[in-house]
């Protein structure tokens, strides 16, 4: 398991929100997210994979932004 377990939901620090999909054992704070918000909280047309690992982000740790995304995430599911 990773510092982010699989399925944890994420915001990075440029605001974009994502899910932890894969872990990088070899870097554990590196992990692969699925892209499903913009910067806006929108949400994507199509979700994207995010590699920590190559990109020029790295995951927030506000607990308002964790509010937010559980928030956000919630609001999305009411319109599944």
């Amino acid at each position: 398991m990773g510092i982010y377990p699989l399925d944890t939901v994420v915001e990075l620090n440029n605001r974009e929100i994502g899910v932890v999909s894969e872990i990088n054992h070899t870097d554990l704070e590196g992990p692969k997210l699925t892209g499903l918000f913009d910067f806006k909280y929108r949400r994507l047309k199509e979700p994207r994979v995010i590699d920590l690992t190559e990109e020029a982000v790295f995951l927030s740790n506000s607990c308002k932004s964790v509010l937010l995304v559980q928030e956000t995430v919630a609001a999305y599911a009411e319109t599944e």
